[in-house]
């Protein structure tokens, strides 16, 4: 008999030891940039980061399929128990372009020309936080700067910030203000 009070004993602690672990599972708040995909059924977003993925658990507001095969910024709780970690959604915005293979693609763009730590940089409505710049021997981007300009090239979104190859750029009419696109 006092064998198995002691076997209940034991079985009861490990129960809520284990029950202890689970309730100890790493969630923050996170932001993430990445291309999503769907794997398994599973909406799931690679970025430099969590090179494997995050599982992406949506609601009923937000129907993470419409996303997948494009570069997005979610926010959202990132759980970490067990392998693979995962995010409840918060928030999505499709940022520009598509993923993997399709990832470049002919860009025509409008907005305000700026240095930016040694890079050139466009803002516009499509892109508030900014595309990079790069230019050729023939184009002098530095030129175009502090003004509404007009670019086409190729843009590629396969790291954190969309960059365009300028093939042309045409200035438009006055100054950029600041807080302008």
């Amino acid at each position: 008999m006092r064998k198995l009070a002691t076997g209940m004993l034991v079985f009861a602690l490990s129960c809520m030891c284990a029950s202890a672990q689970t309730s100890k599972m790493a969630v923050e708040k996170s932001t993430m940039t990445g291309c999503m995909t769907d794997k398994g059924g599973h909406m799931m977003m690679m970025s430099k980061e969590h090179p494997d993925g995050v599982m992406l658990m949506g609601s009923d507001k937000i129907d993470l399929k419409a996303y997948s095969g494009f570069m997005n910024q979610v926010v959202g709780t990132i759980s970490t128990t067990g392998g693979t970690p995962t995010l409840q959604v918060a928030s999505i915005k499709k940022m520009t372009g598509k993923c993997g293979a399709m990832a470049e693609e002919k860009s025509t763009m409008t907005g305000c020309m700026t240095e930016k730590g040694g890079h050139m940089m466009m803002m516009s409505t499509e892109h508030p936080d900014g595309v990079m710049l790069m230019g050729s021997d023939k184009i002098d981007l530095k030129a175009y700067s502090g003004f509404r300009n007009q670019v086409v090239g190729t843009i590629s979104t396969t790291g954190g910030t969309p960059t365009l190859q300028v093939v042309s750029i045409k200035k438009m009419t006055g100054k950029c203000d600041k807080g302008s696109m």
